[in-house]
């Protein structure tokens, strides 16, 4: 068992080696969900929260819970989220404006981790009310949140990773693969833009130092904000990379929200230029690589929700226009190298 926690009080220690001791008991049964939805195990009560790639659940034991259990065995999630909590731990240890959980387990042998909740809510939905309310949101709050959140990054992204096994997902295997699957789909209707999208984004990433510390899936979804700062979630997919496969995520996501059709783009704009500046007060980044590395994210964005047979689009769990995400990518993939980093930060 690994003890991942930043500190832990002796009540807190107790709560989680019991916690512990009862899903190593049940693993098999809880990773394939045959006890049901909501049921007791001891004095803890699971409720199963979502069943995917990975079985998750919230409990109630003293304190909230949650668990992560891969469904495969030989996934390599658990490996990776150890990882990852041990960059938090000694880049972020010292850092007041991050909240740590109280308590981190990981299991290596029955493949889970169970960490204690951290309260706070998804970037996304701060950001969303900011756009439409910002006087309901406190606006000044949310953009010290961006800001901590990009000197977070930034820390995170000077942790060792001689040891961390490469990426498995950067942003052209990204888009490679949403133009083959929207190919496959519907080849009459999406062969003129995915040629187009592959022919400008070929190649358009210059080679940049993979050797670094990279979270692996830097997105709105994967960052909680409260009172108290910012917490980052989700190192499963973290690895050696290029801090710009972070970097892009989060930014590119932050330009199709404000292609949505009831989100003005300002005070998106403002919220990207506010988490640039906290990375660039701890970290140094080139503009016109972050840009090649945005060009192919908003590119997937766009194979995705409008080439092929795809549901209506939405990034972030917001609504995009079609017409607007189109402007949109023509602009990135005319000038990736500027796009609208004429106003941010740069090295």
């Amino acid at each position: 068992m690994n003890i991942l926690s930043l500190h832990e009080n002796r009540d807190h220690r107790q709560l989680a080696d019991g916690l512990t001791g009862l899903i190593s008991q049940n693993a098999r049964a809880l990773r394939a969900t045959r006890l049901g939805k909501t049921f007791q195990i001891g004095n803890a009560t699971f409720r199963l929260y979502s069943r995917g790639r990975n079985t998750i659940y919230r409990i109630r034991c003293g304190l909230d819970w949650y668990l992560k259990m891969p469904r495969r065995l030989e996934s390599d999630a658990i490996r990776r989220e150890i990882v990852g909590a041990h960059a938090c731990r000694e880049q972020l240890g010292e850092c007041p404006e991050y909240k740590h959980p109280a308590v981190i387990r990981a299991c290596t042998t029955e493949q889970f981790i169970l960490t204690s909740s951290v309260p706070g809510k998804m970037l996304q939905r701060s950001l969303y009310r900011f756009a439409i309310l910002p006087a309901f949101c406190r606006p000044r709050k949310l953009l010290a949140h961006l800001r901590a959140l990009g000197r977070a990054l930034a820390r995170l992204h000077g942790a060792a990773a001689s040891d961390i096994a490469p990426l498995t997902r950067t942003a052209e295997m990204g888009l490679k693969s949403a133009i083959r699957e929207a190919t496959r789909s519907d080849r009459t209707r999406t062969s003129v833009e995915t040629t187009l999208l592959e022919r400008n984004t070929r190649d358009s990433v210059p080679h940049t130092e993979t050797d670094g510390f990279v979270h692996g899936n830097f997105k709105l979804e994967n960052v909680l904000v409260s009172d108290n700062g910012v917490t980052i979630i989700d190192f499963e997919n973290c690895g050696c990379g290029s801090r710009y496969e972070d970097l892009a995520l989060l930014v590119s996501q932050l330009f199709c929200i404000g292609a949505a059709r009831h989100i003005p783009q300002l005070p998106v704009r403002v919220a990207c230029h506010t988490f640039l500046r906290g990375y660039a007060e701890e970290r140094d980044f080139n503009a016109g690589l972050l840009g090649a590395f945005v060009a192919q994210r908003v590119a997937e964005y766009y194979v995705r929700g409008f080439c092929g047979n795809a549901p209506r689009p939405t990034v972030a769990a917001i609504p995009v226009s079609r017409r607007s995400a189109q402007r949109l990518v023509e602009a990135v993939l005319c000038d990736p190298s500027r796009i609208v980093f004429s106003q941010f930060p740069t090295s």
